[in-house]
This record gives structure tokens, sequence and C-alpha cells, in this order.
């Protein structure tokens, strides 16, 4: 799959139920259940899909990630905020309860995840994106 979002949560549930709103804008996220590490190699991030098998993400084509705080057994989203950040990722926090930890960690936004749906109806989901679209594009002019 070619996208520029990356949301990475565990629960499978909230991790499905966040694609079919984000799909509802006509985009398709790759969806990132867990990461094994959270060490960048060559630009690649290891993560690990619905299946929890290997997700190897190329994060120069990232434009926007969705981060949970808590991410199970896995590195927690604030251990990897910084790695996103010195990639070029515009990063969104997205948790219930650890949204000042994520915030603390380098995050650009932050969105309750249980607030998600409406996020994305009140068109703040594709603001974001054109933002972080737009400050991708002079990255990679730079």
């Amino acid at each position: 799959m070619n996208s520029d979002v990356l949301i990475i949560d565990d629960d499978l549930g909230i991790l499905r139920g966040l694609a079919r709103f984000v799909r509802r804008c006509g985009i398709e996220a790759v969806l990132c259940a867990g990461l094994k590490d959270c060490i960048v190699t060559d630009g690649i991030l290891q993560g690990l899909d619905l299946n929890f098998e290997p997700l190897p993400i190329d994060l120069s084509t990232i434009a926007i990630a969705y981060v949970d705080g808590i991410i199970g057994k896995f590195p927690p989203g604030w251990k990897v905020i910084p790695h996103l950040k010195a990639a070029g990722v515009y990063v969104v926090a997205m948790s219930g309860t650890t949204q000042e930890d994520l915030m603390k960690a380098g995050a650009d936004a932050a969105v309750d995840k249980m607030h998600f749906p409406q996020f994305v109806s009140e068109g703040k989901f594709l603001e974001l994106l054109d933002e972080a679209r737009r400050l991708h594009a002079q990255r990679k002019r730079a």
C-alpha cells in the first residue's frame, strides 16, 4: 500500500475503526499494531502489521503519524516520537490518557482517539494532513 498516513495503535478494533474514518476521506493509512523497537535504520521503522508480522515502514514516505501512547507490550508512543520527528514526520498524539507524555516527547498536535470521528467529520483530519504534506514536500525540496 502506498500511503503517507501512519496510524500506530495496539488495539486492533480501534485501529480498524480509525482506518474506516480515514478511508471516508479517501485516504488509506498504513496501520501499525506495534513496534519491534524504536530504532530507525536507513529510514525504516520496524513495525508490526495487524497480524503482528513484520511491517517495514519507510519514513521518507510518511507525512503524518497518529501515535497512541500505550502500545501494549511494545515500546510506548513517547519513545518512538523523537525518531519520527527526526525523520521529518508530523506527529499527532492520539491517546486518551497519555497525551501529556506524547506532547513532551515532541508531538506536533493531539487528538483524543475517542473523539477521532468528530475530528474527521469536522475536517480537522484533512487540515492537519494538508499541513503535514506541505511540510513534507518542503523537506524533500530542501
